[in-house]
């Protein structure tokens, strides 16, 4: 007890080995004990240690199979075992070029899908779509804030410090006039993902052009002398900075595993039921065939 002490102490911070490992496992073992070895011991002293064993252990199999089945076929808003939520993540590239999701020119797109559309003229998607992967767009180019003790993400293409500076829906059209909808000037698309089997789907992929704000003269650093902006000019026309090219960024559709691990659950709680329950009906037809033959020497 006393090695136990000195390790639970070792740790600092606003979290230790005591909280929350060895409390964890404590909580763990006492709800093994408690639960299951309480109708443990209940069936033993009825059924004998053996068969009280092989029943109990055959019904928290049986547990586990309807509280994984649960899981699989329900949205539970418990702290169940959950995978990768779906999400838009920029396209994986080789170590040869690490940034190839970031391009001048969909003409220079690695992947063969989204290349293609810089041939002919193929349709983006509709304007009031363009706002699903502005989320994506922002964890790709936007610096992530320092989350408490969470590890910062990598983020290879982080090139803005915040998401006002980046443009993914232009709120004028070429000519500098401000339109209904923006989306004149910047274009997203998205390419495949149709199904091909129940489990199998094809590479879903999008396109998404975006451009550099123009500073207005209400933004931090537009003049020396308002380092904070200055606030009382009237703005200028919004739009994207004439000096900077457009580029594109790559994106990918992960589908994730959100049901994967409960479905794993599932699997081996039912491989487990059904040997548990394949031994008792073993004992059982073993116990028959030892009371036939007794009973057949008895009449001989």
């Amino acid at each position: 007890m006393s090695h136990l002490a000195i390790l639970a102490s070792s740790a600092g911070g606003s979290t230790s080995l005591w909280d929350p490992t060895i409390i964890g496992i404590l909580v763990v073992l006492s709800g093994v004990v408690l639960f299951c070895g309480s109708t443990y011991l209940l069936l033993a002293t009825n059924l004998g240690g053996r068969l009280g064993f092989m029943i109990s252990f055959s019904a928290l199999a049986g547990i586990m199979v309807l509280l994984s089945g649960l899981w699989v076929t329900t949205q539970t808003p418990l702290n169940s075992p959950k995978g990768r939520t779906a999400l838009w993540t920029t396209i994986p590239c080789p170590d040869d070029k690490p940034d190839c999701a970031l391009v001048d020119n969909l003409s220079e797109a690695p992947v063969a899908a989204l290349s293609n559309l810089a041939r002919g003229n193929p349709e983006p998607i509709e304007p009031e779509n363009y706002q699903t992967l502005r989320s994506a767009v922002e964890a790709a180019l936007v610096v992530a804030d320092e989350a408490g003790e969470k590890e910062k993400p990598e983020q290879p293409y982080a090139k803005f410090e915040n998401g006002a500076e980046v443009l993914t829906q232009a709120p004028v059209d070429a000519a500098g006039i401000p339109n209904k909808l923006g989306t004149e000037t910047l274009k997203e698309f998205i390419v495949g993902g149709d199904t091909e089997m129940i489990v199998k789907h094809k590479p879903k992929y999008a396109a998404v052009e975006f451009c550099e704000k123009k500073l207005q003269p209400t933004d931090a650093g537009f003049d020396p002398r308002f380092p904070k902006g200055n606030p009382n000019v009237k703005p200028t026309t919004p739009g994207c900075d004439p000096t900077k090219a457009h580029q594109w960024i790559l994106l990918r559709y992960d589908r994730g595993s959100i049901r994967l691990p409960a479905f794993m659950y599932l699997l081996f709680s039912s491989l487990i039921f059904a040997v548990s329950l394949y031994a008792l009906h073993s004992r059982e037809l073993a116990q028959r065939r030892i009371a036939a033959e007794g009973a057949t020497v008895a009449t001989a």
